[in-house]
């Protein structure tokens, strides 16, 4: 093997360039010595050196086989033209001897160009080389041969941004016995992936521009002119700028960036129509040759620059680049930084600064920064910029390394945490204590990708599932799907955060209950708290959960630029918040967020992990601050903001289903009969009400549950004996953990969970002309028997049997529908034409228990929770139809009067449908004082029903004494 480098080591002076003489300049010096230093205890390992355009990279590049004393060395490079440069360098040791590195009798290297892909008649001649340079096709040709995996002892990447692309990366896996070092001015790339390899050495941007290496910048902004087509602009302002730097004996030549072929041949006949520059157009298309005859010219000041599409790019020196019509500005960092590092170089005579001339444009915006305004300082913005994202990429690298595995043998190819982005989504909770060292529950099906950062209190796992292929009717040929989860804890908040690509409710829970035992959830008016600290709201999407319409309207969505224009004071009393989506500033910076009740956060951005734990943190902090105030100065203001419940109010009298229980209703299994009833079939009914505790009664005919919700929202089943499907694999209070019941007071609170949203001032007085006191013993009615399916002993009636006869005495009643029994849309439907219209009612019935009038509140509240209920059936011709068609087939839905088929063929009619709703309460009566309570009960119940916008009246039948 050849010794050359190792023989020669000792020919190097470590000479320091001064004023007044030639040597390594200090970013030089700075690269070799931490080479030397990585390598004297990494063996086979991957080092990065960042070093700006300018800086003498390719002489650290040159001098690394030296210091390492290296036997066979590949070099990749970018492009053709800059391993066309490399080799002529390495050929002659031309710079190096230059400014006194080298000896002028040094022999140099023996170096091959290999310009096509490796083939058995190269390898003679490769052998007794001792640096091989190539572009990367070339290099992946021969870094799979077995005998150069073995050889090859150093791998030198020139650009190394372009590494976590397929061919780079497969390079350094084929030499992985070999030392490898990256270098690049800008250690971030276009798809925003880390570059793999320690950190190293990083010479400052801002150090190399003092050290006189970057040269200073200046962006020249061109005003748009509405008569004057912009390129022409741009043009003319070229022509201006150059003739004024030849006229100062300034040697600058000029490039003219395209971004599309066809766009630089549209540029071509602009400049020649309207300048006199001489500018030729050259791309990828056109051979090398012709392309090196253009760089002659250039060279030889034969014209005055170039237009072209990303060409002379990376690595290529050529100083007299002073002037960059920018007609198509990049849109990322990287790109950009890696444009106007080809123009800031200092290392010939007659330069001055270089200058980027574009049209002015406020809106691109470039990580944050528009560099495009008419005010921006490109010297100030670049240099910021650059050594920000340095000390980003070298904070997510220090990040990364504090993960370890769980289990020794974690691996997946392809596979880095590096890698892995999840987007800005986190279901918070509160919780009380931490075990990082747990494991994810057995439904993620993480084994061994299991990853815990224990600094950063962070935990990654990716979980392995075999799924049925879509296209497949069967299961034996499954497709495997990943799924990551990323959990976090706040210390300083006691929050958690958890990211699930599998978007269940349930497993969110599972996750933090592994983790964290006793988890809570977090209340909206919490939530809402990420909106602080930002202006200039645009509101994208809004989600407005209605107060009155769990039954009807139950959530309004609103999607557009600014949606918040389409809220009034009015809405705020009719909806409370659901979700929120928006674009805002902070400190000058455009972000978008958004939060949900259901405890989400979310913005539409790819985070690496250690960004994702920043977002996470960030938020944690605003919600839980308790002194923030969210004011947004949009109509989102309107919208109010729940509190939290520190304990129940007593006057709950009813609870109803969640609106998305209504929209999907899950089905429930009776354990005993393994029967299949929907949930919105089963009634609800509140049993006791304490400060702490609300337990509820679940029944379906003779099968009952109840279940109990702390002030917290926490559901817990005192009995049970439902399940729900097992296709959703939970117990009822599991479901209700996720969607939540809601409770509602007489004074027009509702309460979901541990949100308590107050009411808007509903009168506790109740209009009385709305009781009609019934006179039931003349009707021969026992208002202590509601329903029999046999005669009473007494020789009286039922109250289901003598409302019958009413109804049925009333002529303009086209249809009656009788439906009792559990999961009902009333006791009974009476239909009738008006006013071309259909004009529902429904009568909900209940006994007289005691027997006092006015002196049994219970009954009341059970009565008119089922009125409350009930009007969903009543919000569309559709919905109406679809809960009759269900009752209809299960045979609980009885025509006493009219044909059912007509009646479906009615609500086809082109005619709207009203409605009014009757409780049947007999121990009511106008003839004694209606108590507080009782007026109370009826007055929300009547602002509910007015409130929801189709129910037209709300009517008592009570009794006379």
């Amino acid at each position: 093997m050849s010794k050359y480098f190792s023989v020669h080591y000792d020919s190097i002076k470590f000479k320091k360039v001064s004023k007044s003489e030639l040597g390594l300049r200090n970013s030089q010096m700075g690269a070799i010595f931490s080479i030397g230093s990585y390598f004297s205890i990494n063996v086979h390992k991957t080092a990065l050196v960042v070093m700006p355009t300018g800086s003498g990279k390719t002489g650290v590049l040159m001098l690394a086989p030296y210091i390492l004393n290296a036997t066979k060395v590949l070099i990749v490079t970018p492009s053709v033209m800059v391993r066309e440069q490399i080799v002529n360098e390495f050929s002659t040791l031309s710079t190096l001897k230059k400014i006194g590195v080298f000896s002028s009798n040094i022999k140099a290297p023996r170096v091959f160009e290999l310009k096509t892909k490796y083939s058995e008649d190269m390898k003679s001649k490769i052998m007794k080389s001792d640096v091989v340079v190539a572009t990367p096709i070339c290099a992946k040709s021969l870094s799979g041969d077995k005998y150069f995996k073995k050889v090859i002892d150093l791998v030198l990447i020139d650009e190394a941004h372009h590494v976590p692309a397929r061919t780079w990366t497969d390079i350094l896996c084929d030499l992985i016995c070999a030392n490898k070092i990256l270098f690049t001015a800008t250690p971030f790339r276009l798809d925003k992936k880390v570059i793999d390899g320690e950190m190293i050495y990083s010479y400052p941007l801002s150090l190399a521009f003092s050290d006189g290496i970057f040269g200073k910048i200046e962006y020249i902004p061109v005003a748009p002119d509405p008569t004057i087509e912009s390129d022409i602009l741009l043009a003319k302002k070229v022509e201006e700028v150059f003739d004024n730097d030849i006229r100062d004996d300034f040697e600058h030549l000029i490039m003219v960036r395209a971004d599309t072929r066809e766009y630089a041949k549209k540029l071509e006949q602009i400049y020649i129509n309207n300048t006199s520059l001489k500018l030729i157009r050259i791309d990828s298309s056109m051979s090398l040759k012709y392309s090196q005859e253009v760089i002659s010219k250039l060279r030889s000041k034969e014209i005055d620059g170039i237009i072209c599409v990303d060409m002379l790019g990376e690595g290529f020196d050529f100083p007299n680049l002073k002037i960059a019509a920018i007609h198509s500005p990049h849109k990322s960092l990287s790109p950009t930084l890696q444009f106007i590092g080809r123009f800031t170089r200092t290392n010939a005579d007659k330069l001055d600064k270089a200058k980027f001339i574009a049209i002015e444009n406020e809106d691109l915006i470039i990580e944050k920064r528009s560099l495009f305004s008419s005010d921006a300082v490109w010297q100030d913005i670049v240099i910021d910029l650059s050594e920000s994202r340095i000390q980003s990429d070298v904070e997510s690298k220090d990040f990364i390394k504090n993960f370890t595995s769980i289990n020794e043998d974690a691996y997946i190819i392809g596979l880095s945490l590096y890698d892995i982005k999840p987007n800005a989504h986190a279901k918070v909770f509160e919780v009380t204590d931490f075990d990082i060292f747990a494991r994810f529950p057995s439904e993620c099906r993480v084994k061994e990708l299991h990853f815990v950062n224990e600094q950063n209190e962070m935990i990654v796992g990716v979980g392995k599932n075999f799924v049925q292929p879509k296209w497949s009717c069967t299961d034996k040929i499954p497709d495997i799907e990943h799924g990551l989860y990323v959990v976090h804890y706040q210390e300083e908040t006691k929050l958690l955060f958890i990211y699930s690509s599998n978007k269940n409710e349930k497993l969110y829970s599972q996750i933090a209950e592994s983790f964290c035992g006793t988890v809570k959830k977090i209340p909206r008016y919490k939530m809402n708290r990420v909106l602080a600290d930002m202006e200039k709201f645009e509101i994208f999407n809004s989600g407005l959960q209605s107060r009155y319409a769990d039954s009807g309207e139950t959530y309004r969505i609103l999607t557009g630029s600014n949606v918040a224009n389409n809220i009034d004071a009015s809405t705020g009393k009719m909806f409370s918040a659901g979700h929120v989506f928006c674009k805002a500033e902070k400190e000058k910076n455009g972000i978008t967020i958004g939060y949900s009740s259901a405890g989400k956060i979310w913005s539409s951005s790819l985070l690496p992990l250690l960004d994702y734990a920043k977002w996470c943190d960030s938020n944690g902090l605003k919600i839980s601050n308790s002194s923030i105030s969210v004011i947004t100065n949009t109509n989102l203001d309107f919208i109010p903001q729940s509190k939290e419940l520190d304990k129940y109010p007593t006057n709950i009298f009813m609870a109803d289903y969640y609106g998305d229980t209504y929209v999907d209703p899950p089905c429930i299994i009776i354990k005993e009969n393994m029967q299949q009833i929907p949930l919105i079939d089963f009634d609800l009914c509140v049993k006791s009400v304490t400060s702490e505790e609300v337990i509820v009664q679940i029944s379906y005919n003779d099968v009952e549950c109840e279940i109990s919700c702390n002030r917290f929202g926490n559901y817990k089943a005192v009995n049970n004996k439902l399940c729900l499907n097992v296709n959703q694999g939970m117990e009822l209070s599991e479901y209700f953990n996720i969607f939540p019941l809601v409770f509602r007071t007489v004074d027009d609170v509702t309460i979901i969970g541990n949100d308590l949203l107050e009411g808007t001032n509903i009168t506790n007085e109740f209009d009385i002309k709305l009781i009609y006191d019934m006179d039931w013993v003349n009707l021969n009615a026992d208002v202590f028997v509601e329903y029999s399916s046999n005669p009473l002993p007494t020789g009286k009636k039922s109250i289901h049997e003598v409302i019958l006869e009413i109804l049925m005495d009333i002529d303009e009643y086209k249809y009656i529908c009788y439906d009792h029994s559990s999961g009902e849309m009333a006791d009974y439907i009476a239909i009738k034409e008006q006013d071309n219209s259909l004009l529902i009612s429904l009568f909900h019935v209940k006994k007289k228990s005691s027997s006092n009038f006015n002196s049994n509140v219970g009954d009341l509240y059970e009565v008119c929770g089922q009125a409350i209920k009930s009007s969903i059936w009543l919000k569309s011709k559709k919905v109406f139809i679809r809960k009759a068609n269900d009752r209809k087939n299960i045979g609980r839905f009885e025509m006493k009067k009219g044909d059912f088929k007509d009646l479906l063929d009615d609500f086809k009619k082109d005619i709207r449908i009203r409605a009014e709703i009757f409780i049947v309460q007999p121990s009511l009566t106008t003839e004694l004082d209606l108590p507080d309570k009782i007026q109370s009960v009826l007055a929300a119940t009547n602002a509910y029903l007015n409130n929801i916008g189709y129910v037209e009246k709300f009517l008592v039948w009570g009794s006379k004494k």
